[in-house]
């Protein structure tokens, strides 16, 4: 499935199951933000700070922060991959502080 599919497929669904996008369009930040909670809770997990870890609701989870916020940008009119490929070509030309300093040993591999 290509993004553009992805992202009206996802607009499709959003409509039949929540109705039309209507300002301010916070029910759809509010679900993004449901779903990077979920996500917190199995990254806390797996530092083994509680024993609910489990690897598919974790992927799960990223699954559906993603399609939470593709569901913003429907709201929004706006284009996912557009949005994501213009924030990628604009983060991989930055340096961290320590690059730019020539310490690039300092960050743990991984």
């Amino acid at each position: 499935m290509t993004f553009t599919a992805l992202q009206q497929s996802v607009n499709a669904w959003a409509r039949r199951n929540f109705g039309p996008h209507v300002p301010p369009y916070h029910r759809c930040l509010l679900g993004a933000m449901e779903e990077i909670g979920e996500l917190a809770t199995q990254l806390h997990a797996m530092t083994g700070q509680s024993d609910r870890y489990d690897r598919d609701a974790l992927c799960d989870a990223i699954g559906d922060v993603t399609i939470s916020l593709v569901s913003v940008c429907n709201a929004l009119g706006v284009s996912w991959i557009d949005c994501v490929t213009t924030s990628w070509l604009a983060v991989q030309r930055r340096k961290r502080p320590q690059d730019r300093n020539g310490d690039r040993g300092s960050r743990k591999p991984g």
